[in-house]
Protein backbone atom coordinates (compact mmCIF):
# COMPACT_ATOMS: atom_id res chain seq x y z
CA UNK A 1 0.00 0.00 0.00
CA UNK A 2 1.33 3.45 -0.96
CA UNK A 3 1.74 5.80 1.97
CA UNK A 4 3.31 9.18 2.54
CA UNK A 5 3.64 8.40 6.25
CA UNK A 6 7.23 8.23 7.42
CA UNK A 7 6.49 5.37 9.84
CA UNK A 8 3.25 3.57 8.88
CA UNK A 9 3.76 0.91 11.59
CA UNK A 10 3.73 3.53 14.35
CA UNK A 11 0.59 5.12 12.91
CA UNK A 12 -1.22 1.76 12.76
CA UNK A 13 -0.59 1.20 16.47
CA UNK A 14 -1.85 4.69 17.43
CA UNK A 15 -4.86 5.39 15.23
CA UNK A 16 -7.40 3.69 13.01
CA UNK A 17 -9.67 4.77 10.18
CA UNK A 18 -13.38 4.18 10.80
CA UNK A 19 -16.47 4.85 8.71
CA UNK A 20 -18.62 7.51 10.42
CA UNK A 21 -21.63 7.92 8.11
CA UNK A 22 -22.49 8.68 4.48
CA UNK A 23 -22.32 12.44 5.05
CA UNK A 24 -18.94 12.59 6.85
CA UNK A 25 -17.33 9.51 5.33
CA UNK A 26 -14.27 8.20 7.15
CA UNK A 27 -12.52 9.60 10.21
CA UNK A 28 -9.26 9.07 12.09
CA UNK A 29 -9.74 7.75 15.64
CA UNK A 30 -7.21 7.24 18.45
CA UNK A 31 -6.63 3.64 19.57
CA UNK A 32 -4.86 4.77 22.76
CA UNK A 33 -4.53 7.90 24.89
CA UNK A 34 -2.69 10.70 23.17
CA UNK A 35 -0.98 13.25 25.40
CA UNK A 36 -0.58 16.91 24.57
CA UNK A 37 2.58 17.32 22.49
CA UNK A 38 2.60 13.73 21.17
CA UNK A 39 3.23 13.36 17.44
CA UNK A 40 0.50 11.16 15.98
CA UNK A 41 2.06 10.78 12.54
CA UNK A 42 4.43 12.56 10.19
CA UNK A 43 3.92 12.74 6.44
CA UNK A 44 6.27 13.55 3.59
CA UNK A 45 4.92 16.17 1.17
CA UNK A 46 3.51 14.86 -2.10
CA UNK A 47 3.98 18.23 -3.79
CA UNK A 48 5.58 21.40 -2.47
CA UNK A 49 6.43 24.66 -4.19
CA UNK A 50 7.47 28.14 -3.18
CA UNK A 51 5.66 31.24 -4.39
CA UNK A 52 6.71 32.32 -7.88
CA UNK A 53 8.24 35.57 -6.60
CA UNK A 54 10.40 33.90 -3.92
CA UNK A 55 13.20 33.24 -6.44
CA UNK A 56 13.10 36.87 -7.59
CA UNK A 57 13.45 38.15 -4.00
CA UNK A 58 15.98 35.43 -2.98
CA UNK A 59 13.77 34.15 -0.16
CA UNK A 60 15.72 31.59 1.85
CA UNK A 61 13.61 28.48 2.45
CA UNK A 62 13.90 24.74 2.17
CA UNK A 63 12.56 23.48 -1.16
CA UNK A 64 11.41 20.25 0.48
CA UNK A 65 9.52 21.30 3.62
CA UNK A 66 9.13 25.04 2.82
CA UNK A 67 10.47 26.12 6.23
CA UNK A 68 12.01 29.59 6.36
CA UNK A 69 15.78 29.56 6.79
CA UNK A 70 15.97 33.21 7.82
CA UNK A 71 14.07 35.23 10.41
CA UNK A 72 11.53 37.90 9.49
CA UNK A 73 14.05 40.53 10.61
CA UNK A 74 16.84 39.04 8.45
CA UNK A 75 14.40 38.95 5.54
CA UNK A 76 13.34 42.58 6.05
CA UNK A 77 16.97 43.74 6.37
CA UNK A 78 17.94 41.94 3.16
CA UNK A 79 14.95 43.23 1.18
CA UNK A 80 15.26 46.81 2.45
CA UNK A 81 19.05 46.92 2.13
CA UNK A 82 19.14 48.31 5.67
CA UNK A 83 21.30 46.13 7.97
CA UNK A 84 20.29 48.26 10.98
CA UNK A 85 16.55 47.66 10.50
CA UNK A 86 14.89 46.39 13.66
CA UNK A 87 11.47 44.77 13.72
CA UNK A 88 9.29 44.86 16.85
CA UNK A 89 9.15 41.58 18.76
CA UNK A 90 11.94 39.97 16.73
CA UNK A 91 12.38 37.45 19.55
CA UNK A 92 9.06 35.87 18.53
CA UNK A 93 10.46 34.79 15.16
CA UNK A 94 12.74 31.87 15.96
CA UNK A 95 14.42 30.18 13.02
CA UNK A 96 17.01 27.50 13.68
CA UNK A 97 18.48 26.49 10.31
CA UNK A 98 21.20 24.56 12.15
CA UNK A 99 18.50 22.20 13.44
CA UNK A 100 16.97 21.71 10.00
CA UNK A 101 17.28 18.10 8.85
CA UNK A 102 19.18 17.06 5.76
CA UNK A 103 17.19 17.17 2.54
CA UNK A 104 15.93 13.62 1.87
CA UNK A 105 16.60 13.90 -1.87
CA UNK A 106 20.22 15.02 -1.79
CA UNK A 107 21.17 14.50 1.88
CA UNK A 108 22.51 18.08 2.01
CA UNK A 109 21.72 20.42 4.87
CA UNK A 110 19.68 23.15 3.12
CA UNK A 111 20.98 26.12 5.11
CA UNK A 112 24.57 25.47 4.02
CA UNK A 113 24.31 24.62 0.35
CA UNK A 114 20.85 25.21 -1.10
CA UNK A 115 20.43 28.68 -2.46
CA UNK A 116 16.93 30.05 -2.71
CA UNK A 117 13.96 27.88 -3.47
CA UNK A 118 13.25 27.99 -7.18
CA UNK A 119 9.54 27.76 -7.83
CA UNK A 120 8.18 24.93 -9.97
CA UNK A 121 6.58 27.32 -12.48
CA UNK A 122 9.87 29.17 -12.91
CA UNK A 123 11.62 25.89 -13.77
CA UNK A 124 8.94 25.15 -16.37
CA UNK A 125 9.26 28.56 -17.99
CA UNK A 126 13.05 28.23 -18.28
CA UNK A 127 12.58 24.99 -20.24
CA UNK A 128 9.93 25.94 -22.82
CA UNK A 129 9.76 22.38 -24.15
CA UNK A 130 8.13 21.33 -20.87
CA UNK A 131 5.49 24.08 -20.67
CA UNK A 132 2.06 22.50 -20.52
CA UNK A 133 3.42 19.01 -19.85
CA UNK A 134 3.29 17.29 -16.48
CA UNK A 135 6.44 17.37 -14.39
CA UNK A 136 8.31 14.13 -13.78
CA UNK A 137 8.11 12.96 -10.19
CA UNK A 138 11.34 11.56 -8.74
Amino acid sequence: MFSLCEDPGKVASSVEVRFIDNLKGKGLFAKKSIKKGDTIFTERPLVSAQFLWNDLYKYKACEYCLRALETAEENARRLSGNPALSLPHAELCCVHPELHQACPQCQVRPHRVHKTAEPVFSMWVKDQSRVGRPAKLH
